[in-house]
C-alpha cells in the first residue's frame, strides 16, 4: 500500500482535489502526490492527469512518475513512457498503488538519467488520488490506452521538481505492448510538442478476434471475460453482456469492479466456456470493435522505429501474431526490427530481455540510425530480424 505525504502545490499547477472543469485538456496534471517506493533509485509522485476516452470525451487517470536523482540535464531528463500488461479492471489493481514494483526494470532506468512515467490507465484509478472518473478499465481498447500512455508523458511536466525532457519513448508489455503499438501512430497528431524516440512493444496482444471465446468445452478465459466486460465498458450496448454471458459468466463479471486479474482467474477456472459464454461466435459489431483495437488494424506509418520482443515459447501472446505483426508494419514500410527469444515464454521474456531493450533504448535516444544494427545478447541466441 501507498505510504503518502501531502505534496505543498499550488493550484495553478495541480488544482484541487476535484477535478476543475477549465483544466480538462490531455496532458494537464490534476494532483500529485509524493509516494513512499521503497528500493527505487528516485523519487515518486503518484499523478492524477486528463486524458481521452474511445469517444473523445476527457477521463481522469491516475499513474505515477518516477524521477532520477541527482539534477536533470539541459532540456530535462529523457521519458520512457510504460504500458502495463493485464492486472484486472478496478481501482484497487492500479498499478501505482505498489509504486516499488510499478515498472520492470525500474531503476537500470532511473541510473541512466532517465525519467519512468507509468499510468494505470483509466478505470484503474488509484483510490488514495480519489475521485477518478468511474467504470471498469476498458480491456484492450487499445486507443485510449495508448492516450493514457502519451498524456502522462505531458502531465509529468506540472509535478514540481518532475523537470521531463520533450523526449520519450513508449514502452507496453502484453496488454500495453498493443497499446504501445496505437501510440506509435497517434503520437505525432495527437501529441505534437512531444517526441517520440521510439516504441518498445514486447509479447503484445494482437489477432484478437481469432478464436476468441474458443471451443465450448475449453477452459473458459479470464482474458476474455475482460475483453467482453471492458468493450462493453467502453462501447455500452455495442457489446450486450447479456447476450455474451450466461448467469455464471454475470456472476463472475460482477466481480471485475473489486477483484483483480488473479483472483479472477483462480475463479474462472473451473469453468469451460459454455458455462461462462452464451456463445462461440462474435457478433458482427463485436467483430468490428475488435478489429478496429488490433495492432494488426494500424495503417499508418511512422518515422519512430518499432521494436518488438518476444518469447518464442509464449502461450499467451503467441510469437506467431508478433510475427504477423512485424511482417504487417513492415508491408506498410514501418521501421520495424523484431527480437525472437528461444525457449522464453510470456513471463520470462521481460526479466531476461531487460538488458537488451535498455541499450536499444539509449540508442533512440542518443540519435543512433534506424534501423539498429545492435546484436541482442539475451539467453539462447536470439534471433534478430528487421526492415525498411
Amino acid at each position: 500500500m501507498l505510504v503518502t505525504s501531502a505534496l505543498a502545490l499550488t493550484s495553478s499547477t495541480v488544482g484541487s482535489a476535484r477535478p476543475k472543469k477549465a483544466a480538462k485538456f490531455e496532458g494537464s496534471l490534476i494532483s500529485a502526490l509524493r509516494v513512499s517506493a521503497p528500493g527505487v533509485d528516485g523519487s515518486a509522485f503518484a499523478v492524477k492527469y486528463w486524458s481521452r476516452s474511445v469517444h473523445n470525451r476527457p477521463q481522469s487517470v491516475t499513474g505515477i512518475v518516477f524521477v532520477p536523482n541527482g539534477t536533470a540535464p539541459a532540456g530535462g531528463w529523457p521519458v520512457i513512457s510504460y504500458g502495463h500488461p493485464t492486472d484486472g479492471m478496478a481501482s484497487q489493481c492500479a498499478p501505482s498503488l505498489s509504486p516499488s514494483t510499478d515498472v520492470p526494470s525500474v531503476n537500470g532506468f532511473l541510473d541512466r538519467g532517465w525519467e519512468v512515467v507509468a499510468t494505470d490507465y483509466q478505470g484503474e484509478g488509484n483510490p488514495n488520488l480519489a475521485p477518478t472518473t468511474p467504470g471498469l478499465q476498458p480491456h484492450g481498447v487499445n486507443l485510449p490506452e495508448a492516450h493514457n500512455i502519451i498524456d502522462i508523458v505531458r502531465a509529468a511536466s506540472g509535478v514540481p521538481g518532475a523537470d521531463p525532457s520533450s523526449n520519450y519513448v513508449v514502452w507496453g508489455y502484453s496488454q500495453g505492448g498493443g497499446a504501445a503499438t496505437f501510440s506509435l501512430e497517434v503520437a505525432a497528431s495527437y501529441a505534437p510538442g512531444l517526441h517520440l524516440r521510439g516504441v518498445v512493444a514486447t509479447a503484445p496482444s494482437v489477432d484478437l478476434a481469432d478464436a476468441f471465446y474458443g471451443a465450448p468445452t475449453d477452459s473458459a478465459s479470464p482474458f476474455t471475460l475482460m475483453y467482453v466486460a471492458g468493450y462493453h465498458a467502453a462501447y455500452g450496448t455495442k457489446v450486450r453482456l447479456s447476450a455474451a454471458l450466461t448467469q455464471t459468466g454475470k456472476a463472475l463479471a460482477s466481480h471485475l469492479g473489486h477483484e483483480c486479474y488473479g483472483a479472477i482467474a483462480q475463479s474462472i477456472d473451473q469453468y469451460q466456456v459454455d458455462q461462462v459464454f452464451k456463445t462461440t461466435t462474435l457478433t458482427p459489431q463485436f467483430r468490428l470493435l475488435l478489429s478496429a483495437n488490433d495492432p494488426l488494424n494500424v495503417r499508418g506509418v511512422s518515422p519512430t522505429p518499432l521494436l518488438f520482443v518476444q518469447g518464442a515459447d509464449d502461450t499467451t501472446d503467441p510469437a506467431s501474431g508478433t510475427a504477423l505483426l512485424s511482417n504487417h508494419l513492415c508491408g506498410l514500410g514501418q521501421d520495424v526490427v523484431l527480437w525472437m527469444y528461444p525457449g522464453l515464454d510470456h513471463q520470462s521474456i521481460v526479466g531476461s530481455s531487460s538488458s537488451d531493450v535498455t541499450h536499444w533504448i539509449a540508442d533512440r535516444f542518443s540519435g543512433q540510425p534506424s534501423p539498429d544494427t545492435y546484436q541482442p545478447t539475451g539467453v539462447g541466441g536470439v534471433q534478430n530480424s528487421h526492415c525498411n
